[in-house]
Order: structure tokens, then C-alpha cells, then sequence
């Protein structure tokens, strides 16, 4: 038994799945999925807020566009009546207290966010590969930003402008709608919204959606959830004038679709989407 200690040090990097030894929920869900779909490459798991769906999506965007990666199954998931985050974001001063309005309407109550029981997972495959197996393609990722710092003057304006600067080149032609993942906390979600409005006056952008009207705010899923809608809605090549009430049943076409995604104190997130057919994709 001396060489106990060893031996384990030997097994466990090599004969054990890390993400079963760590025994945390998100590397067994991680673990889990790997299993269940024969996934044999290596795996990555970002948790805790918003920001880990955005580094998921953004690192395998990179892998795939890099040509370290041809396919990856990237998403996130939600449970929210765990108690114990109802607690935290509570303590935080972050949750919604009232009775449902849309996130455009909280400011004037103080803002929060609703939370929402959300599972999101997209295969990003680069496109030789996918046309290949005759995989069917919803829609192409084009480009992906993020920023990962604290935000200066407790703000998401100048991230954001700094993120779609960085985006001109794929986003000043054709109309383009913003699926924005703004969850209602103030002030960031004031000062999104004002920006994406000021976009849309200018011409920039046609439509802005709060995408967690409809699914609640999922965290770490959120932004994951947003790109599958906006894949969906290129898929289709309609979509709503409005999400919910006026406006819901009127289509429309538009070239590219912008998904953004702000944490409720830091963490940053474009994506660009658009249909498949069109110019060649950057990356997945």
C-alpha cells in the first residue's frame, strides 16, 4: 500500500474521465454528454455567469476558424429554481420583484431579472467538414467577439461599442436584426438598450428583440440560446417584427442577425449570423 498515493497519481489523469474525478455538475454534465454521444476529443467547461457561455462559444468559434477543431458541440444549461442560485442572485440585489413586465419596461421599478430554466446546445462544424457528412446547416456563425473585463463606470455601452467596432467589416450592409440578451438588471441593460436603440435610428440595425422576454435569463446558457434562435430565424429566413404582443405576427427577411449577450456585472458577447447560402463563412 506504500506506493498508494502513486499509483493514484498515475491513474486517475489517464484511467479516469477528469471530468467524473472533480465531481462537479457542470464537468459531469460535460462527462455525461461525451459519453452518451461517443464525443472522443477533449472537452472544456466555463461556469458561473454569463461570461461562460460566451467563452464557450467564442473559444470553439476560434478552434474551428484556427483549424485546431473541425466539430464541436458547445451550449449550456440552466436549472432555475435551484434554491441555493435564487440566494445568491437574491443577496446580489439582481432578481425581478414584481409581476412580469418585459425587460424594456423594469428601469422605472429598479430593473432585475427573471430567471429561466433554459438547456442550450449547437454543433459548430466547420464547413467542408459538415458538407461531407451531408450535414443540414441552419445557418453560418460569421464572427464572434467578447470582452472579458470588469466594466468601467458600471456599463455595458463601451464594451459593446468596442465589440461591433471590431465587427464592421460583416455588419455595415444589408438590414440586420439584434437578438439582444439584456436581462433586465440595470443599469447595463439601460444602457444596451439605449445603444442598440441609437443603432437602429441611425439605420444601423432594423429590429432589437430581448430575446429573455420569451425564455426568462438562463446565465451561462443565455447567449448559447440566443445564437439557436438567431440560426433558427436564418434558417427560416423570416422573422418577427416584434417577439411577443404588437408586431408578432408580421415577417420579415433581413441579411444577418446579431446576438449579444451582457452579464449581469461584466462579461460581453457578439455574434454574427447569417443565412448559409452567400459569401464564405469565416469559420463554423
Amino acid at each position: 500500500m506504500g506506493n498508494s498515493p502513486l499509483r493514484a497519481n498515475e491513474i486517475l489523469p489517464s484511467a479516469l474521465r477528469p471530468t467524473l474525478f472533480l465531481a462537479q455538475l457542470s464537468n459531469l454534465l460535460a462527462g455525461n454528454i461525451s459519453i452518451v454521444h461517443h464525443v472522443t476529443g477533449s472537452s472544456r467547461t466555463f461556469m458561473g455567469e454569463e461570461m461562460a457561455g460566451v467563452a464557450a462559444i467564442d473559444n470553439a468559434f476560434q478552434r474551428i476558424e484556427a483549424g485546431q477543431s473541425e466539430v464541436c458541440l458547445v451550449g449550456g444549461a440552466l436549472n432555475a429554481e435551484r434554491e441555493d442560485l435564487l440566494l445568491a442572485y437574491e443577496l446580489g440585489r439582481t432578481l425581478w420583484h414584481h409581476p412580469f413586465r418585459p425587460i424594456e419596461q423594469r428601469a422605472s421599478q429598479g430593473g432585475g431579472f427573471v430567471p429561466g430554466s433554459v438547456g442550450a446546445f449547437l454543433v459548430l462544424e466547420e464547413r467542408r467538414h459538415a458538407e461531407a457528412r451531408s450535414a443540414r446547416a441552419y445557418a453560418r456563425l460569421v464572427a464572434v467577439e467578447a470582452d472579458r473585463g470588469c466594466r468601467k463606470g458600471d456599463t455595458a455601452t463601451d464594451p459593446l461599442v468596442r465589440l461591433l467596432g471590431r465587427l464592421e467589416g460583416v455588419t455595415a450592409q444589408g438590414t440586420a436584426a439584434v437578438f439582444s440578451g439584456t436581462s433586465g438588471v440595470a443599469p447595463a441593460t439601460g444602457a444596451e438598450l439605449a445603444f442598440l436603440n441609437d443603432l437602429r435610428a441611425r439605420g444601423r440595425i432594423d429590429y432589437v428583440w430581448a430575446y429573455g422576454n420569451l425564455l426568462g435569463h438562463a446565465v451561462e446558457a443565455h447567449f448559447p440560446a440566443g445564437i439557436a434562435l438567431a440560426a433558427l430565424a436564418q434558417h427560416g429566413r423570416r422573422v418577427s417584427l416584434g417577439l411577443v404582443g404588437e408586431g408578432a405576427d408580421e415577417l420579415s427577411c433581413v441579411d444577418r442577425t446579431i446576438v449579444t449577450g451582457v452579464g449581469l456585472r461584466r462579461g460581453e458577447g457578439v455574434a454574427v449570423i447569417e443565412p448559409v447560402s452567400g459569401r464564405e463563412p469565416h469559420g463554423a
